[in-house]
């Protein structure tokens, strides 16, 4: 499924990749994934958007991320102090997402929930979107 967020300069869009769930597993023993994708008004990928995650509305609580070689991947906040995705301490290896070449963010290792994606940089020569977007994840079965 794709959907697409537009502002009068560029589009964010997110793909959701939701795994199967086999026999006696709950949504709850997985995590998720998300492509997100920056392009612009004529579906030009953009390189150097920067964005964040939070766990609520107000963008108070980020979800931390780190960089690994597939994509960017969620750092589990009790690891840190905390639980879920509040408190505790930031850890030290916290980067900022940055879309590629290829317009693309990979963000692995989500729970099903509501996140909040807010750009933090446009891209050079575009404008910040507007609002955060709303990310729900909503695990699906399949029999």
């Amino acid at each position: 499924m794709m959907c697409g967020w537009n502002s009068p300069t560029m589009r964010t869009a997110i793909t959701r990749a939701v795994p199967d769930l086999p026999m006696g597993y709950r949504s709850s023993d997985f995590t998720y994934r998300i492509d997100i994708v920056k392009t612009n008004d004529h579906d030009k990928v953009l390189q150097g958007a920067h964005f964040r995650l939070y766990s609520d509305k107000d963008c108070k609580n980020e979800v931390y991320v780190k960089q690994g070689d597939t994509g960017y991947h969620v750092i589990n906040r009790d690891s840190a102090g905390g639980t879920d995705h509040t408190g505790g301490s930031q850890p030290q290896d916290v980067v900022e997402m940055v879309s590629g070449a290829d317009g693309q963010v990979i963000l692995i290792g989500l729970d099903q929930g509501t996140y909040w994606l807010k750009e933090t940089k446009a891209p050079d020569g575009y404008r910040l979107l507007k609002d955060p977007i709303e990310i729900k994840i909503i695990p699906t079965y399949t029999e």
